[in-house]
This record gives structure tokens, sequence and C-alpha cells, in this order.
């Protein structure tokens, strides 16, 4: 297994390659990012479950994400993954679902159904989704070539890096610090 921390930004999100070649994102990591805070969450969540009879993650506990999350999930990918790091017990998911979870903010958003307080989050879904399609092209062109055994190693997080930077700067007053 293979450890690290992505990051976007002034965000960290814990991940790891397990033995099998599974990318995992840590659910920590993504709640962070997008998830929702307060005492009502986990009920929210257990509701959202029960209409939708699929289990979510605390990250999509948000009853304006509802209709989207099974629009763009379907059935599959949202089953949580333990690995353990460290002699702890981690819990993740399966990375590709990152994308997905900035398609269901950016559905919601597009839609007029999250409240005035969500919108940063769908911002950043906007910003990250992005971030994601650059570096995706690049790695991709490289891999095509042979380049990526020639290139630095952190040259897709650097080109990742500079996009988010420049993404944020017209935000910059206008996201809470504490998403910094």
């Amino acid at each position: 297994m293979y450890k690290g921390d992505l990051q976007i930004g002034e965000i960290t999100i814990p991940c790891a390659v397990l033995e099998d070649g599974t990318r995992v994102i840590s659910e920590s990591g993504i709640h962070n990012h997008f998830g929702s805070t307060g005492g009502k969450i986990r009920q929210i969540r257990a509701d959202i479950e029960q209409k939708i009879g699929a289990p979510i993650p605390l990250f999509l506990a948000s009853k304006p994400l509802e209709p989207f999350i099974k629009e763009v999930f379907g059935d599959g990918h949202l089953e949580s993954i333990e690995y353990v790091n460290n002699g702890i017990v981690n819990r993740g998911f399966n990375a590709v679902i990152l994308p997905q979870v900035c398609e269901v903010w950016l559905r919601a958003k597009e839609s007029g159904a999250l409240q005035d307080s969500q919108l940063p989050k769908a911002k950043r879904a906007e910003i990250l989704m992005r971030g994601l399609a650059h570096v995706g092209i690049v790695a991709l062109v490289d891999e095509a070539t042979g380049y990526q055994d020639a290139r630095a190693k952190d040259a897709l997080a650097k080109i990742f890096e500079a996009f988010v930077a420049k993404e944020l700067q017209p935000w910059i007053k206008t996201f809470p610090i504490d998403y910094y």
C-alpha cells in the first residue's frame, strides 16, 4: 500500500493506493471539503438512505443534494472501503467518486436547489472539476507519449495546484477563512 496527501489549494485529502491497485481517498478528507456540519447530519443521512434505498457517505448528507445522488451515482461507487494506515483503520471511498461528488454539487447548483450557504461548496466543486480536467488531459498525453516516466514526480500536482490557485483568486474574500 502507498499513502500520501492530495493537496487542493489549502485543503489536504489523505489518500492511498491499496495492494489491489484501488485508489482510495479518505472519508474525513472529502467531508472536510464538501461535508455538512451540525448535530442533525446523521439523521439527515439516515432519511436520505431510506428514501433512495442505498447507503450514502456522510459528506453527501444534505437534503438539497438528495435528488441528484441517485441520478449521478446510480447503484455504484458509494460503498466505503476500510483500510489500515499506520496501524489505524481508516474509512475511505474509491477515488473515482470525487468527480461524481462534484457533479452532484454542480447539478444541485444548476437546478437552484442549494441554499446560499452551500454555494461556496458548489464553487469548490466547479474549480475541482476544471482542475481535474486540466490535469487529466496532461496525464493522458504524457501516458500516450511515454513522458510520464521522464517528467518530475510531482509535475501533475503542480499543474493542478497552479490551476486551482488561479481559479481561487477571484474568490479569496468570498469564502470563509476555514476554506483556506
